[in-house]
């Protein structure tokens, strides 16, 4: 069935994707310079940038909503939620346009900007794995962490431009537009051959089950949790610490998109050869993610800045790749939903990295707390890793599917 549906409803699930990461990459650095320039305040900063993971913490429970997602088919849900954030993010706009860019709009708009990632993560990643298939499900999520590296790469770029050109409502009303073109993607991108079947929706009590008896899923969030702990929960302070070396918001732009940049490169790599052995290569991206990123706020030069920034972001390719690739492969089908939702979760756990960011500042300048807390998760990466390299803790092996899609 996936080989009928490919030609006919991959491109606007593609798309819709593309749509979605852009939205992403405008909306974290728009919302971050915007905070930095108003405040000047790493602490505000931060808050803005875990307030954008926040909604990662509704998992599961996001598919649960009555009249919005619930017994709603995939297609639907996702474009309805996707339809939503534009809607929110245009009054946000509005908002903005006649009071100015006040910190609690843009936080605001952060948040709204989050429910586009989770829209992402726990409906529409599950709904491509149906699509593809599991035999090529690894080089999709290769081309899907194509698709974010772009959206990574080109949307700081557009996004200092939009402020330079019309300030932070024209960035901001621009996420809106993206991510109201999501939604007509997602809506067009039905499953064909089948009648992309309501699915039920899972309960707390399925979630505790499939966390609890899935032992490499346990890993992989586990892994999940450290990476967004150091290395995404310090993402939104790059601009800040641009804006501190005397950058204006075009090349605080362009050294954020060196992440991007380095990630796009990894993920081509990958889809034009996929691995037969994601586990390592999630977990040598993490470690390598987690220093590229604790060398870059140690470092005062501008090349050697972006440099770094490139090093992490081909980091970070591994981890984006691989990271959905062994938590699909290690559930069947009917729980895969129920994974992402927890995998959507563990992202969620961004702002438990701000609160010990915040903690570490008290001993140590910003910068060093920063590069500290990337550090002690790097060191922490190859233990949790243990849990998904076992082969034989699991009846299901999250190598097998990665093994057919090569």
């Amino acid at each position: 069935m996936s080989r009928i549906a490919l030609p006919g409803n991959y491109l606007p699930m593609l798309l819709s994707g593309v749509a979605l990461n852009l939205a992403r990459g405008i909306g974290l650095f728009a919302g971050a310079y915007a905070l930095s320039a108003e405040t000047s305040s790493l602490l505000i900063t931060e808050i803005g940038g875990a307030l954008y993971f926040l909604p990662m913490l509704c998992g599961s429970a996001f598919r649960r909503i009555p009249f919005l997602t619930r017994h709603q088919p995939p297609e639907i849900a996702s474009a309805r939620g996707s339809a939503m954030v534009a809607t929110l993010v245009t009054l946000t706009t509005l908002g903005i346009v006649l009071l100015g860019p006040s910190p609690i709009l843009v936080m605001a708009f952060m948040l709204f900007i989050g429910f586009g990632n989770l829209i992402n993560i726990s409906i529409r990643l599950p709904h491509l794995q149906d699509m593809v298939g599991d035999a090529k499900g690894h080089r999709y999520m290769a081309i899907e962490a194509i698709s974010s590296s772009a959206g990574a790469l080109v949307g700081p770029i557009l996004g200092g431009v939009m402020i330079a050109l019309t300030g932070t409502a024209g960035a901001v009303f621009l996420c809106a537009i993206v991510m109201m073109a999501a939604a007509i993607l997602l809506r067009a991108a039905r499953i064909v051959g089948s009648c992309s079947e309501r699915h039920p929706a899972h309960s707390i009590a399925d979630d505790a089950r499939v966390l609890r008896t899935n032992i490499p899923l346990r890993g992989v969030l586990l892994v999940t949790v450290l990476m967004n702990v150091g290395f995404f929960a310090a993402n939104p302070a790059i601009p800040h610490f641009a804006q501190d070396r005397g950058m204006d918001s075009i090349v605080a732009g362009w050294l954020t998109a060196a992440l991007g940049f380095g990630c796009l490169i990894g993920s081509i790599h990958l889809a034009l050869r996929p691995t037969r052995r994601p586990d390592l290569v999630y977990t040598i991206g993490t470690i390598v993610g987690l220093g590229g990123l604790a060398a870059f706020v140690l470092t005062d030069n501008w090349a050697l800045s972006f440099i770094l920034l490139l090093i992490a972001g081909i980091g970070q390719s591994g981890f984006t790749v691989e990271q959905p690739v062994l938590a699909l492969a290690s559930a069947d089908a009917p729980d895969r939903p129920a994974a992402m939702g927890l995998l959507s979760v563990a992202v969620g756990t961004l702002p438990l990295g701000v609160m010990i960011t915040r903690l570490a500042e008290v001993f140590l300048v910003p910068s060093a707390a920063v590069a500290s807390i990337c550090l002690l998760t790097l060191a922490m990466t190859p233990f949790a890793s243990r849990l998904y390299h076992r082969r034989d803790r699991s009846p299901r092996s999250p190598y097998s599917a990665s093994r057919t899609g090569s």
